[in-house]
């Protein structure tokens, strides 16, 4: 039976590209959902697998190669969205940010 867990990774995960490895890692261990940037340094994962494939994979993102970039990694379980396979996306928080941002420097121009 599947599960879905949601996965918060906090530290200096944003500047090693985690979503990279992170999305690798989920592809070697039979996970699917997805991997995304949080909106302060964090990296945000909905990952849905057998508990034990879920447990190999928490238990490698913690301990693998790029585990000394962590501060600490809170796990939380959800609701099964049956994902069909993993994938990187870009950000957390909606882009409406930086569209505002570009909309007021375009209407300065004016």
């Amino acid at each position: 039976m599947k599960e879905h867990l949601n996965i918060t990774v906090n530290g200096k995960v944003k500047e090693i590209d985690f979503l990279y490895y992170s999305h690798l890692s989920a592809h070697k261990y039979n996970i699917t959902g997805f991997v995304q940037n949080g909106s302060d340094t964090s990296v945000y994962i909905e990952a849905e697998g057998t508990p034990e494939e879920l447990k190999i994979f928490i238990d490698y993102i913690k301990n693998g190669p790029l585990s000394y970039h962590f501060e600490d990694m809170q796990v939380e379980e959800g609701e099964l969205k049956n994902f069909g396979y993993f994938k990187r996306t870009k950000d957390r928080e909606p882009k409406k940010k930086k569209y505002e941002f570009f909309r007021k420097i375009l209407s300065k121009k004016k």
